[in-house]
């Protein structure tokens, strides 16, 4: 399991002064600082890796997804998730931009990278990228069954 602290950004109305209540160690820890509010002291958290703000999408993927990727190459099933409430930088790390793509741009990058190394003929490839919200989610719960059909 990764943690990524995203990037604070004017677009999104963040606070900037808001990031040094969250430290995030070279060490896997991410240690959130609750001295100023009604709670005492620190809390950590301790994960394989994490990501600070500063940390580009192409290193995050070197070391979360292109393993896995890898994998799958080799045969093997791998799933990359992503998970967090809105605003955490879900989009900005699987998506990313034209100037510094995401995971799924890389992922696919490397299949195809590697497709074009192996083969000199035709070759089938399938893969695929779910972003489930949750508009979908609270309506697949609904009581009274969901209103439209979600395909996914």
């Amino acid at each position: 399991v990764y943690c990524r602290v995203r990037p604070l950004g004017k677009a999104t109305g963040d606070d900037v002064n808001s990031g040094e209540s969250i430290k995030v160690s070279g060490d896997g820890q991410l240690v959130i600082d609750k001295t100023n509010t009604n709670y005492h002291g620190n809390a950590a958290f301790n994960f394989d890796a994490t990501f600070g703000p500063e940390t580009k999408n192409t290193a995050v993927y070197e070391a979360c997804g292109a393993n896995v990727v890898q994998g799958c190459i080799e045969g093997y099933n791998g799933t990359i998730f992503c998970y967090g409430t809105t605003g955490a930088g879900k989009t900005h790390t699987m998506e990313g931009t034209p100037a510094e793509p995401g995971v799924i741009p890389s992922a696919f990058k490397q299949v195809f990278d590697h497709v074009q190394r192996v083969t000199a003929g035709g070759v089938g490839v399938a893969g695929a990228a779910v972003g489930a919200g949750v508009e979908a989610s609270t309506e697949a719960l609904d009581e009274a069954g969901p209103s439209t059909q979600i395909l996914v």
